[in-house]
């Protein structure tokens, strides 16, 4: 049997990528406060409301420290998330292989890959996330199952997430004046908001594929697994138990 045919528990790396995410929404708030506090400064230095130059100086340094630090927590766990977040896609991808699902159109490998792609990272990502959804509910009739609205939101908040995150950055290094970095600050608060609902929206993601392979694998779509799924996890869907006859 192949690497894509060993069934492999996905829980493990379910956790790990949950507790994350919740490091980052938390990482999102701090963020978000520094944010806040860089705009009080500069809505200060617009309205004229320091005492002096130096009054100034001194609140910018503290603004500039507060978005170094937070700016450098928040690339630090953002590559953390792409890493165990890609592996979990991979495993789960390998899964739904293992389940009996055929015919999928995107390989383990490229599910992840696809992020990396200029214009195909737009919808091929999404792409792959609903095979995967949809062999996880059911392998062998994946392709008459329905897309949740809660996949959606999620894509939905990646795509505001990155154009937002994009336009923030390109707006910062452009400004030249007070009205413009007050702008730019706007876009950067309203982007972390939208990365907070992001990583509840992948969150749920992880938590109901996750809990459908499971649900499946113990209803018997395999006889055999490398490792089974962790018995008493609150991820774990047990099916009921079928009347005796």
């Amino acid at each position: 049997m192949g690497m894509e045919g060993a069934f492999r528990d996905a829980m493990p790396r379910a956790r790990w990528v949950r507790r994350l995410l919740w490091l980052m929404i938390a990482g999102n708030l701090v963020a978000l406060a520094a944010d806040g506090f860089e705009r009080s400064v500069l809505a200060r230095l617009q309205a004229k409301d320091f005492a002096s130059a130096e009054a100034f100086q001194v609140a910018a340094t503290w603004s500039d420290r507060l978005q170094a630090v937070t700016g450098a927590a928040q690339v630090v766990l953002l590559m953390a998330a792409y890493i165990l977040g890609g592996m979990w896609i991979v495993q789960v991808a390998r899964n739904v292989r293992a389940l009996g699902a055929r015919d999928l159109e995107i390989s383990p490998g490229w599910a992840v890959g696809w992020y990396a792609v200029p214009v195909g990272n737009l919808f091929k990502p999404f792409h792959a996330m609903q095979e995967i959804w949809c062999a996880s509910v059911s392998a062998a009739r994946w392709r008459e199952m329905a897309t949740p609205g809660w996949l959606r939101l999620w894509w939905g908040c990646w795509l505001v997430s990155n154009v937002l995150g994009q336009a923030a950055l390109r707006l910062t290094l452009r400004a030249k004046g007070v009205d413009e970095l007050l702008l730019a600050n706007s876009v950067s608060m309203v982007q972390k908001g939208a990365d907070i609902v992001l990583c509840a929206a992948f969150a749920l993601v992880v938590a109901r594929v996750t809990a459908a392979q499971n649900a499946q694998w113990l209803a018997g779509a395999i006889p055999q697994p490398r490792e089974s799924p962790t018995a008493g996890d609150p991820l774990v869907a047990v099916p009921p138990a079928l009347p005796e006859t």
